[in-house]
């Protein structure tokens, strides 16, 4: 009951009946899964059906996906079934604490940030190119890789995310790879900082 009340709470009273209990059903799942490890088996199958069941919950009332700053803000990971996340990584690197994206497409370039606490501290930093005038599929070109505060060269190889469905709280994103990542709103004010140079607010200063 309490997870049905906080969904429509998020989602407000126009919000149709499917998607209430799509978005109701997908978190009551998240909330028996450990965050930060990578879900497989029969646990990716059911959560897969509960992702595909809410943006198929989509009315065409309101598409959020079609404003850009809507996806602004720190989201916590409470998802993934990414290879290699959580407690298949290497103990000296597995996250004691929350997992964070920062994404910020309120004036470009888009920029987003991976952010893992204690004991790695680890970041990747990356600017997201659009394909698209709404940006639901966008480039992904790292800038920046930082493991334990030492900088490191980001990996040549680029990628690609998906943003699948965004509310007022909740945030479904999917890789180049098929992966899935369900976040929630942590702090809708975070941005990445900018160093701001002919008119556009780079990372580090970055020319594009």
């Amino acid at each position: 009951m309490l997870a049905v009340l906080l969904v429509v709470t998020a989602l407000g009273s126009t919000a149709s009946p499917a998607r209430l209990r799509a978005k109701s059903a997908l978190l009551s799942r998240t909330a028996r899964i450990d965050p930060n490890g990578a879900s497989q088996g029969p646990e990716r199958e059911a959560m897969a059906r509960l992702v595909d069941d809410l943006v198929a919950s989509y009315d065409g009332a309101e598409d959020p996906l079609r404003c850009a700053s809507k996806r602004s803000g720190k989201w916590r990971l409470v998802y993934t079934d990414r290879p290699g996340s959580g407690v298949s990584m290497p103990f000296w690197k597995r996250p004691m604490a929350a997992v964070h994206q920062i994404i910020d497409t309120r004036e470009e370039p888009w920029l987003m940030q991976n952010c893992m606490g204690p004991p790695s501290f680890a970041t990747a930093t990356a600017k997201l190119v659009p394909r698209d005038g709404s940006g639901t599929l966008a480039d992904v070109f790292y800038v920046e890789m930082r493991t334990f505060g030492i900088l490191s060269q980001p990996n040549a190889n680029r990628g690609t995310t998906e943003f699948v469905y965004a509310d007022s709280d909740l945030l479904v994103t999917r890789g180049n790879r098929g992966n899935t990542f369900v976040l929630s709103l942590a702090d809708p004010g975070a941005a990445i900082p900018r160093v701001r140079r002919g008119g556009k607010g780079y990372y580090m200063g970055q020319d594009s």
